[in-house]
């Protein structure tokens, strides 16, 4: 930034670093001078919507992932944070709620159903699935989870868990 104060990339990855340490409000003032370099760009929109979301104003959060949806169709990380965000907002009802998942369904979750054929079509032996996620640590996504580790049938199934994220606990573990 001191080399070049109108760098995007600098305010992005110095508002990131900001966000990481919770400065919020200097994280805040990096994004929005990386936005004013490009509106545009699709990682700087979903990380300040994700900053603002932490800072628990959802509906300036949901406005602004809202808009990097509308620019960058077919984003499914930035759309699962825009859901994310309408989460905390008082006046969406569970229907316009619902609705908005099935949106998000219809648009990306054709892809979960496209798989490659089974190598081993053996009806007998366990089948073995590996999940993969950042955050298998104490996080909302977590306790979707936890549920399906506790009641899975493990006479049928192999379960392989891959941890991605940085953040470690007693969960990752």
């Amino acid at each position: 930034l001191a080399l070049n104060p109108v760098s995007k990339g600098a305010h992005n990855s110095f508002a990131l670093m900001r966000y990481r340490q919770a400065r919020f409000t200097e994280a805040r003032l990096h994004y929005e001078k990386a936005l004013a370099h490009d509106e545009t760009d699709i990682l700087t929109l979903n990380n300040y919507g994700n900053l603002l979301k932490a800072m628990g104003l959802a509906a300036e959060a949901a406005k602004v992932l809202a808009q990097a949806n509308a620019l960058h169709a077919g984003q499914w990380e930035t759309h699962s944070n825009y859901l994310f965000a309408l989460n905390d907002l008082d006046d969406w009802t569970p229907e316009a709620l619902f609705e908005a998942h099935q949106v998000y369904g219809r648009e990306f979750g054709a892809a979960a159903f496209q798989t490659s054929a089974i190598t081993n079509p053996d009806p007998v032996r366990k089948l073995r699935v590996g999940l993969v996620s950042g955050d298998f640590h104490r996080h909302s996504c977590w306790y979707f989870f936890e549920g399906l580790f506790e009641h899975l049938h493990r006479d049928a199934f192999e379960l392989l868990v891959f941890s991605t994220g940085s953040e470690k606990d007693l969960v990752t573990e």
